[in-house]
């Protein structure tokens, strides 16, 4: 049975000399991880107050290079449709007076104009603006209203690493590969794709277990690295447009078809809000663990975004109802419209 939402596969792990990065633009600096860039946006405002706003849906990893660096942080709400709960950030920005504010689009939803005109208040009052547009990369809006753009390309694309931050830095020093994590990754997803090849399952669980191998390797303190040159010439040969494409159809087709079951709930919006290709389809789900199981045993995998790791983030009850059901349904563009056929069917099946 064909996996969906599984790690990507890579079919090499050859290192071709390829040229630049060019795919977020002139002026971008591209780092391993998103977070490295975010860190060294921190380190820029170090002789700041060290106050930043981050939304109180997010994830851990936009929340650790603050730690590191000694932020205080405060949390404004996101409302169950993951929009910018206006009032709640104009508050704290008034009381909590924050050098950095950070804002999300979420799932392939630009910010809307009461959101930007919201943070524009922020910006006129001095506050330097963040988007993290991981979850919608593909976003053409770039509002002049903010001084960073960052976003992880890991997350969307069949490679080990890769993350990008527009905007003035400070970091002058020469950036270094994360070969521990790099290879140690490329090893997973390569071993992920001869499973896929001959379906041997010990394959797959060694991949598995090289996975996390990966992962601790970016565990501990964070250190700012280069994209690697696996990954720049493996994101050089991508086909964009149809990335876009195959996930535009993906999420549509499971709006259509999810848009009035009981199982589970699409995150309340039109289709006219998605302005940008999606990361996932989020639905909301009242026995989560018990519908993941149920798609694993069919080999759908869906991941919860985020877990929670700072209880902080847990500002009110609504904040603590999306951490509870949030769920991503895959919809990538290794997938096309029978295999979102097929998880729908199992979908309905659960009870």
């Amino acid at each position: 049975m064909k996996e969906i939402g599984s790690i990507y596969s890579i079919p090499t792990l050859e290192k071709k000399e390829c040229s630049p990065m060019k795919m977020a633009g002139s002026g971008a600096t591209y780092f391993s991880l998103c977070r490295e860039a975010l860190l060294v946006i921190a380190r820029r405002y170090r002789n700041s107050t060290k106050k930043v706003l981050i939304p109180a849906y997010t994830c851990q990893t936009v929340l650790d290079p603050f730690f590191q660096e000694g932020w205080d942080i405060e949390y404004y709400n996101i409302s169950k449709q993951l929009r910018i709960d206006i009032e709640d950030l104009t508050a704290k920005a008034l009381s909590f007076q924050p050098t950095l504010c950070i804002a999300h689009p979420y799932y392939g939803a630009d910010l809307n104009e009461k959101e930007l005109e919201g943070l524009r208040v922020l910006k006129l009052n001095g506050c330097v603006l963040i988007e993290d547009l991981t979850q919608c990369v593909f976003s053409k809006q770039h509002s002049s209203i903010f001084d960073y753009f960052v976003g992880s390309y890991r997350k969307w694309f069949p490679i080990p690493d890769g993350a990008f931050m527009i905007g003035s830095l400070d970091n002058n020093h020469e950036m270094q590969e994360n070969v521990a994590f790099v290879e140690s990754m490329s090893d997973a997803m390569y071993l992920r794709g001869t499973f896929h090849k001959t379906g041997d399952n010990n394959i797959k669980e060694i991949s598995r277990r090289v996975g996390n191998l990966a992962i601790s390797h970016i565990s501990g303190e964070i250190v700012p690295h280069k994209i690697s040159v696996l990954s720049t010439s493996l994101l050089n040969e991508i086909d964009v447009e149809e990335t876009k494409r195959k996930r535009s159809d993906n999420y549509r087709y499971l709006y259509e078809q999810l848009s009035n079951r009981s199982i589970c709930v699409p995150v309340e919006r039109s289709l006219d809000e998605l302005t940008c290709a999606p990361l996932f389809f989020p639905i909301y789900v009242k026995e989560r663990t018990e519908f993941q199981r149920r798609l694993a045993q069919n080999e759908i995998y869906a991941p919860v975004l985020w877990p929670v790791h700072t209880k902080e983030l847990l500002i009110n009850d609504t904040i603590k109802l999306m951490y509870d059901e949030i769920l991503m349904l895959p919809i990538d563009q290794r997938y096309g419209k029978e295999d979102m056929k097929r998880m729908l069917e199992v979908i309905l099946a659960i009870q």
